[in-house]
């Protein structure tokens, strides 16, 4: 008679490799898992500039390639998408896929860019440490810090984290430094970008479709007791546009985004020598705007509008100097009467009486046909445009639009976007303004990132005031539902 024992002797090998699988998978697993309290986040030198951090990157990554914009993106990127995977895989000997990434590295990761720097933390399991302890025996010693070098890497290891960066001093002030706080973010659900220098924010993003984002920015603006009616009121969607309470709302809003693309573009492009001066640009623009400067508007004057918003409609590249087509739309609770707000900057000598559609206004040519204050009203709404056939094109045209509960709202049509950003680097380009670049080079080292944020659709953010910040929150990459798959917004 057969015992159970006996019975279980030829699978004995089995069970017992499963057994040795479960207890290993057990001990990786409790090897990727930080502890709570300091140090969960990871390390990173105490001059970080940026950080991005995931509580689980391998399946952000993997689900942000799977939703609608970032399968539009990578449609647009392959060559590059497919470059930088093969630089990964040379430099670390691993493919880079989602659960290649888990395996090796685990779930968390920290990357920052320092003075010292840029570097990434990582939290390994037991395969990389196996590895990391294999590499110990057969390379050279450790420095006194305990940092090695690998496939021109610096890297050490911290508390159960794994830091390494092309530069040195970066792992050493990782090691000395006092472990980060970021804001919290549920276990795998986020990505997480902040600022920590001057005017902080930090932005959350959701692996989705339409990409969802929230979070927060330096600043404060008017709050609101009713929601706001002109973001969606444009006759034509606008390239972007901006609304709030007050033009000193827009301002704000204005002044803190673009302090915020400005970190990003001056560490993406600051080092870089073909990068066009975004300081030397500015400089040049103020030199140009100086004559025109206009001359300050009287306490009050804009006590009786309730709400405002402005918008980019077009960019007019036909001259060697674009010209913006602007729109700024201010609503009041009662129908507009007497003058308008904005007549201080109209003068005597060159103001036009004008009518659009039986509408009084006033036509003021500051440079031209192209450049040209247009003041008028229609309802309880002064309207002011750039050029006059801006304004024939929003008198009378503005749509009653569903409501939006928020402080301060943003919209931006991507692909519009990309088109003018498109033609202006096209004609920097023909001018020489792009330096050590012409043309093609443009065409094939920039213009594809272009018009990968051209397929992104649409950007609606809301922002509300918390005193001493903006919290918002909304899509960066909304697709256009009307768009049959595989084509662009």
């Amino acid at each position: 008679m057969t015992t159970p024992l006996k019975a279980l002797r030829p699978w004995r090998a089995l069970l017992g490799a499963l057994v040795l699988v479960v207890v290993l998978g057990s001990i990786d697993a409790r090897m990727k898992t930080p502890p709570a309290g300091a140090g969960r986040e990871g390390f990173c030198p105490g001059s970080a500039r940026w950080t991005a951090a995931a509580a689980d990157f391998g399946w952000v990554c993997k689900a942000l390639e799977q939703s609608d914009a970032g399968a539009r993106v990578a449609d647009e990127l392959s060559g590059q998408l497919a470059a930088c995977r093969l630089a990964v895989r040379k430099t670390t000997g691993i493919r880079p896929t989602a659960l290649r990434w888990r395996v090796w590295m685990g779930h968390r990761l920290l990357a920052s860019v320092s003075d010292e720097g840029v570097g990434v933390c990582v939290r390994p399991g037991l395969l990389m440490r196996v590895a990391s302890a294999a590499h110990r025996l057969v390379a050279q010693r450790d420095d006194p810090d305990g940092i090695r070098t690998y496939a021109g890497m610096f890297y050490a290891w911290r508390e159960g984290f794994l830091i390494f960066s092309p530069s040195r001093e970066y792992v050493a002030a990782s090691l000395a430094s006092e472990p980060l706080k970021l804001a919290h973010a549920p276990a795998g659900d986020a990505l997480r970008v902040q600022w920590h220098g001057e005017r902080p924010w930090l932005l959350r993003l959701l692996p989705r479709d339409g990409w969802p984002v929230s979070g927060w920015m330096t600043g404060t603006i008017a709050r609101r007791t009713t929601p706001l009616s002109l973001p969606e009121a444009w006759p034509d969607p606008p390239i972007m546009s901006v609304t709030a309470s007050r033009c000193s709302g827009l301002a704000a809003v204005l002044s803190t985004t673009r302090a915020a693309l400005g970190h990003i573009l001056t560490e993406a492009f600051g080092e870089n020598p073909h990068a066009i001066d975004l300081n030397g640009a500015a400089r040049l623009l103020d030199v140009i705007a100086g004559p025109w400067s206009l001359d300050p508007l009287p306490d009050g004057w804009d006590t009786s509008v309730d709400e405002c918003s402005l918008a980019l409609l077009g960019l007019d590249t036909a001259e060697t100097i674009p010209v913006p087509e602007l729109a700024l739309v201010m609503r009041c609770a009662e129908p507009v009467a007497g003058d308008h707000p904005l007549t201080p900057w109209v003068s005597g000598d060159t103001a036009i009486d004008y009518e659009w559609d039986a509408r009084p206004g006033v036509l003021a040519p500051w440079v031209g046909e192209k450049l040209t204050l247009c003041l008028g009203r229609s309802g309880n709404d002064w309207l002011t445009g750039s050029q006059e056939p801006v304004m024939a094109a929003l008198n009378g045209r503005l749509n009653e639009a569903p409501p939006v509960a928020a402080d301060a709202a943003v919209r931006v049509d991507w692909a519009s976007l990309a088109e003018c950003v498109e033609d202006l680097l096209r004609t920097a380009a023909e001018l020489e303004l792009v330096p050590r670049m012409n043309t093609a080079d443009v065409e094939k080292m920039v213009l594809p990132f272009v018009r990968a944020v051209g397929v992104l659709g649409h950007l609606k953010i809301e922002a509300k005031d918390e005193g001493d910040r903006l919290a918002f929150e909304g899509l960066l990459a909304r697709q256009d539902p009307s768009a049959p798959d595989g084509e662009r917004p």
